[in-house]
């Protein structure tokens, strides 16, 4: 399974991707711009949710819209998530919503439950609140 972490904090981001690559191939972007841009196939996109330019929502929004990645699974994470703003990310179409901090192995296992469904036709929307 090929990942794509897309977060403007280079330190998080980086060890998101360390993390995540013990288990698969991961890329990363600095911005929703430069994933956008990306022209190589992702089976999965963890992005943060609060980034310059076009924030992960809109990320969320442009990848819902193109029916090649339409059905990609999408995990946004953020700090600040709070009810409205998760059913939010939701609604645009997130697969699910990881309050920061988080345990790594708790989105591993998002991950790898989010790859598997996407696998066998779909995944429905979730939240993680934050790990204990």
């Amino acid at each position: 399974m090929r990942v794509l972490v897309v977060d403007n904090d280079a330190p998080f981001r980086q060890a998101l991707v360390r993390f995540l690559e013990q288990h698969w191939e991961v890329a990363e972007a600095d911005c929703a711009k430069a994933a956008l841009a990306r022209r190589e196939h992702f089976d999965l996109v963890v992005t943060d949710l609060r980034m310059p330019g076009v924030g992960g929502l809109g990320l969320v929004r442009r990848l819902r819209a193109d029916p090649a990645t339409a059905r990609l699974p999408i995990v946004v994470i953020s700090g600040d998530f709070g009810v409205q703003m998760r059913d939010r990310a939701l609604v645009e179409g997130a697969s699910a919503c990881l309050e920061k901090p988080f345990c790594l192995d708790r989105l591993c296992g998002l991950v790898a439950s989010l790859g598997r469904e996407s696998e066998v036709g779909g995944s429905l929307p979730r939240c993680a609140g934050t790990a204990p």
